[in-house]
């Protein structure tokens, strides 16, 4: 018969002679979406803010609706694009919700300073450029 005392002397020297394995926990990795445009620096400092265990990995698209796209197929977990694509996707039936706006409003409809431009309304009839697959332009009115 075994004692105890053998037994734990005997366990204690097989668990020396084996090299201990110690696992390193690996962070959570959250992995967000951003344009490449000024206005979408705000998620490179994200990781300052995040606690400790989680790592902020900011992947890059060129237009908004790639963007969108990559939040509905679950490439990135969120992300920051234009509020046109999140509309266009939501009424397109695509699982997507607009949680916040960022950027402090980062965007903006702009004319020349000497421009007869002065709002929304002096538009109509007029040519306006626009970053690619960021909005859906609606044909003209008919007359």
């Amino acid at each position: 018969m075994i004692r105890r005392r053998d037994f734990l002397i005997g366990a204690g020297a097989a668990a020396l002679a084996r090299p201990a394995v110690v696992l390193a926990q690996q962070p959570t990795v959250i992995k967000m979406g951003a344009l490449k445009l000024i206005h979408s620096i705000a998620p490179y400092f994200y990781e300052r803010f995040t606690p400790a265990g989680y790592k902020v990995e900011v992947i890059t698209f060129e237009s908004p609706t790639e963007g969108k796209n990559a939040v509905v197929t679950k490439s990135v977990d969120f992300g920051m694009f234009g509020i046109a694509a999140a509309t266009l996707g939501a009424a397109a039936g695509e699982p997507i919700v607009v949680i916040a706006s960022a950027c402090n409003r980062g965007m903006a409809v702009i004319a020349q300073k000497d421009s007869p431009v002065a709002s929304i309304k002096d538009l109509k009839g007029r040519t306006i450029a626009t970053h690619v697959n960021s909005i859906v332009a609606a044909p003209p009115a008919s007359p």
